[in-house]
C-alpha cells in the first residue's frame, strides 16, 4: 500500500464518529487492516438475516439500508455516504444484520472482518463507545422514518424522502439541489414505500408545476421551499 493510499484510508476513518478521537498511528494501523472492496450499482453487500461477518466504511458511493417486511414491502431505513460505517453494532453483539444494504451508485467500501474489529475494540475500549452512541442516533432516525412511512401521504413522505437525500447527496447546494446518483422512479418507489405507479404519478405532477426536473439521468429538486412544504403536509394535492 502507498502512502498516499493509506492517507486517503486515514481521512475516511477520520470522518467517522467511531474514529474521530484516535490518534493518527491508530487510525494507520486500523487502515492497514482494511480491505478495499468495489462495489457496481444495486449490489448486494449483506443481505437482512445474513451472519454478521464484517464491518464497512464506505469510502466513496452511497448504501442504503433497506428492511424487508413480512407483507413483501421494502422500507428503506436509511442512506450512507463516504465516512460512514455500517456493520458495527450486529459485528459487536455477533447476531444477524437485522437489515439488507445495498449500493445506490458504484461505491467503494473500506471492509474489516469481525475478528479485526475486535482486535480494534480491545486495543480501543472507546470505539465500542462511539459505536452505540452513533448507532443509537442512527436508530432514533430509523425509527422516526418508519413512522413517517406509516402515518404520512405519499406527497408528505416523498418530499421527506428528497429532503433527506438533499441533505446526503448535495449538502452544500442552494436552494437548487442537484441529487449527484442517479436514482429511477421505481428507487424513489422503493423509498418513499409505495406504488410504482403512484410514483410516477406524483413525480409527473411536480414536474409540470416545477418543482422537480430530471437532467442527464439526475434529479433536479427546483422549488425547495414547495417540497419544505409538501414534507410538512400543507395543502398537499389530492392524488
Amino acid at each position: 500500500m502507498t502512502a498516499l493510499e493509506l492517507n486517503a484510508r486515514v481521512a475516511v476513518l477520520e470522518r467517522n464518529l467511531f474514529f474521530q478521537n484516535l490518534d493518527i498511528p491508530t487510525l494507520r494501523k486500523i487502515a492497514m487492516k482494511c480491505a478495499p472492496r468495489e462495489y457496481k450499482r444495486n449490489d448486494v453487500i449483506w443481505m437482512q438475516g445474513d451472519p454478521s461477518n464484517i464491518l464497512a466504511v464506505i469510502r466513496d458511493g452511497y448504501v442504503k439500508i433497506v428492511k424487508h417486511s413480512e407483507g413483501g414491502k421494502d422500507i428503506l431505513l436509511e442512506l450512507l455516504g463516504p465516512g460512514d460505517v455500517l456493520g458495527a453494532v450486529v459485528l459487536l453483539e455477533g447476531r444477524p444484520y437485522p437489515a439488507t444494504a445495498l449500493t445506490l451508485d458504484r461505491a467503494l467500501l473500506l471492509e474489516l472482518t469481525r475478528d479485526d474489529f475486535l482486535d480494534i475494540i480491545r486495543h480501543n475500549p472507546a470505539v465500542a463507545t462511539q459505536a452505540l452512541i452513533a448507532t443509537g442516533a442512527r436508530l432514533r432516525r430509523a425509527h422516526e422514518m418508519m413512522r413517517e412511512l406509516a402515518v404520512e401521504r405519499v406527497e408528505a413522505r416523498m418530499a421527506n424522502v428528497f429532503l433527506m437525500l438533499a441533505s446526503r447527496l448535495a449538502p452544500d447546494s442552494s436552494e437548487r439541489v442537484v441529487l449527484r446518483v442517479r436514482l429511477t422512479r421505481r428507487d424513489i418507489a422503493e423509498m418513499v414505500g409505495t406504488a410504482l405507479e403512484t410514483t410516477i404519478r406524483v413525480l409527473s405532477r411536480w414536474e409540470k408545476e416545477g418543482i422537480v426536473a430530471r437532467e442527464r439521468g439526475k434529479i433536479v429538486l427546483i422549488d425547495m421551499p414547495a417540497i419544505r412544504r409538501l414534507a410538512a403536509d400543507e395543502n398537499p394535492a389530492k392524488l
